[in-house]
């Protein structure tokens, strides 16, 4: 499986990140459309990451699952079906 454990912080829009078995979307990878950085009342750093009617929201030092642009091409490559 292409794609490295990353701190949320460093996830950009264009990328795609695992999600969790636990969503309707169980196991699949989401585009990050958009990102939000917030901070708690209590100091707490939070990255919300934005897909096509998803979200998921990870403290910013927490390692996400994720593919920079160039994995999720190389990702989609290497399923392609090839044809001789």
């Amino acid at each position: 499986m292409i794609g490295k454990y990353r701190p949320a912080r460093d996830i950009q829009p264009g990328w795609h990140v695992r999600l969790a078995d636990t969503t309707e979307r169980a196991c699949g990878w989401m585009p990050v459309l958009a990102r939000l950085d917030t901070i708690t009342a209590t100091g707490l750093r939070r990255v919300w990451l934005l897909g096509d009617g998803l979200i998921t929201i990870a403290g910013a030092d927490d390692p996400i699952r994720s593919r920079t642009p160039a994995e999720a091409a190389g990702a989609a490559a290497a399923h392609a079906p090839h044809h001789p």
